[in-house]
């Protein structure tokens, strides 16, 4: 098994997964509509459907740079915006 998650990196998955979900909604997509437009729409159909694949980004922020990188091209905002937040900022910057 690998290791276990420091609470730095439990706390930046949520965030990251929280500023997905507030960025999505902002550009008024839903998770199916946004999974397709980075090319994920496919995935998921037999656990959930289409907007599966986003809504484990959303709940567990778990995904790679690329994935990242399309999404915040697919939301018209900079990479960076997914990874701020004032609480993690102010206990880790």
């Amino acid at each position: 098994m690998g290791r276990s998650l420091t609470t730095k990196e439990k706390e930046l998955k949520e965030v990251v997964g929280a500023n997905v979900r507030r960025l999505r909604r902002s550009k008024g997509l839903s998770q199916a509509k946004l999974a397709m437009m980075i090319g994920k729409g496919r995935e998921g159909y037999d656990n959930g459907g289409t907007g599966h694949y986003i809504r484990n980004i959303e709940k567990r922020g778990t995904l790679d740079c690329a994935v990242l990188a399309s999404i915040a091209d697919a939301l018209g905002v900079y990479y960076c915006s997914f990874y701020k937040s004032h609480i993690f900022s102010k206990k880790y910057g």
